[in-house]
């Protein structure tokens, strides 16, 4: 398996043997058959705050449900009178495909978030169909902070410490140490932290070498790319190195990996559970390829008018003279200005004099009608710009909404 956007996650610590178990919410199996309006099911959950958990359920999401994730996701509460407070959230980037997915999520209920804790199943504004099964949720001992150390001079994105270049980064998993587990027939895993550029899509690529007996298992001989939350919540984003051979020699392997643009670290493990023989890997090396979208790696992004001058302004990995093609889809709500120019996308950047020069406009004629319509155009980057190239999208003295998606950009 490849890139995976949505929340998969391995358990890091240990399962408590006791006999207080919290029961699966709605007996395990839930089906929402959307309607057309704000739907959702409820179930409380008997938690406590400073403990541990770990969610596991198969989702499917039928279509057609709403373009924006947050509408067809699973969402944990704190609830304190009418105050909801999010503790996690499941399922977000599932992708709408009529097939099973499973998700496997670790959290900590924070100890300042007390009250009733309730589990929330949304399937809004559509007339598809989100199904549950073989929901369980297991008590676990701990989630420890399992850093074992940061990259050399490259200290972690979360730290504040502003970082000068993430396009190629080494980690801890090459030359002398080489990433090396040797089996022990338990839970055996290392993890690091690599500083990585939420938002961007990275080239993934290292060598791994298996030695017998290993598990019949390949997801407990492999590599994972994770998040780790605020809150502890270990989600898996991309995992490789499954199907390499279990025959004592080294295999090169090379995956893409799209980064949330999401609070936490990002992290890399690698397991070898269950097994008497070897796993080791070296030369693991992450090589950014560019930006999931110019807005983070959401696939649709909303400039809710607010009657105000309005714009949001994001960079695109574009050169001085390169020539590119740009692809998106742009969708206008009433009501919006009257003025086409205050609706609009603008390309941008500065000059050696220091001003901003704006060399590209785009939707301005996109009727504000619900639809979505492609814009497609080749854009040539002024020779003359300095520094990063400015994708602003404005929505001004308005109430509705302008929206971006499927965007792509490729040079010539």
């Amino acid at each position: 398996m490849k890139n995976k956007l949505f929340a998969l996650s391995f358990v890091i610590g240990c399962i408590v043997s006791i006999a207080a178990v919290p029961p699966s919410p709605w007996n395990g199996k839930l089906e929402i058959t959307g309607d057309g309006k704000f739907k959702f099911q409820k179930a409380v959950l008997p938690l406590q705050a400073g403990k541990s958990y770990q969610f596991d359920f198969q989702i499917v999401k039928v279509p057609p449900l709403s373009e924006k994730q947050i509408e067809h996701r699973l969402v944990l509460y704190a609830v304190s009178g009418d105050k909801h407070t999010e503790i996690a959230n499941f399922g977000t980037e599932v992708p709408v495909d009529g097939q099973v997915h499973h998700v496997r999520s670790a959290f900590t209920v924070p100890e300042n978030l007390t009250g009733e804790y309730q589990l929330f199943a949304y399937n809004c504004n559509a007339t598809g169909t989100m199904k549950l099964y073989d929901f369980t949720i297991s008590v676990l001992s701990n989630i420890p902070d399992i850093k074992i150390g940061a990259v050399a001079n490259m200290p972690s994105q979360a730290s504040g410490v502003p970082q000068q270049d993430f396009s190629v980064v080494k980690t801890r998993f090459g030359n002398a140490e080489r990433g090396l587990l040797e089996g022990n027939n338990r839970f055996l895993y290392k993890g690091e932290t690599v500083p990585l550029k939420r938002g961007a899509v990275y080239e993934v690529t290292f060598e791994m070498c298996k030695t017998k007996p290993l598990s019949h298992n390949p997801i407990e001989h492999r590599l994972v790319v994770a998040l780790k939350g605020k809150t502890g919540q270990i989600s898996e984003l991309m995992y490789a190195g499954e199907n390499v051979p279990v025959d004592g020699q080294w295999h090169a392997v090379k995956e893409s990996c799209t980064l949330p643009d999401a609070p936490g670290d990002f992290m890399v493990f690698i397991y070898n559970c269950n097994a008497e023989g070897n796993l080791e890997i070296r030369n693991l090396t992450f090589t950014m390829l560019g930006n999931a979208m110019p807005w983070g790696a959401d696939k649709t992004l909303i400039v809710a008018g607010n009657g105000k001058f309005l714009g949001k302004h994001y960079t695109i990995n574009a050169k001085a003279g390169g020539k590119y093609t740009i692809q998106f889809k742009m969708r206008k709500t009433p009501t919006l200005s009257t003025n086409p120019i205050e609706h609009r996308v603008v390309l941008s950047c500065n000059k050696a004099d220091g001003n901003a020069y704006e060399f590209c406009y785009l939707g301005e004629t996109i009727p504000v009608d619900w639809y979505w319509h492609e814009i497609k155009t080749e854009v040539i980057i002024p020779a003359d710009c300095i520094g990063t190239i400015k994708f602003s999208v404005y929505n001004c003295n308005a109430n509705g909404n302008v929206e971006l998606t499927d965007f792509s950009m490729a040079e010539q």
